[in-house]
């Protein structure tokens, strides 16, 4: 399955994907991150994640707002934060 995290922080993007690939399943394919919901959305469109780690608290525009905004999507979302 191919993830994209969606974090403003780069050091928990870092932290995440390190977690990730290292202690839970090597078979995750993080594809990229995005540090703010307008990246996201780029991302999203370009790389067709199958599922994404999403923060909950960004600045200008918080995850609920995001995903109310691009409704409808195709993939799943877990919540981090």
């Amino acid at each position: 399955m191919n993830f994209l995290i969606i974090d403003d922080e780069v050091e928990a993007c870092r932290n995440l994907q390190n977690i990730i690939q290292n202690y839970i399943d090597t078979d995750i394919n993080i594809v990229g991150w995005a540090h703010n919901t307008v990246e996201a959305e780029e991302k999203i469109n370009l790389l067709k994640p199958d599922a994404i780690f999403l923060d909950i608290d960004m600045p200008k525009e918080n995850a609920f707002e995001f995903l109310e905004r691009i409704y409808p999507f195709t993939f799943e979302i877990i919540f981090v934060t």
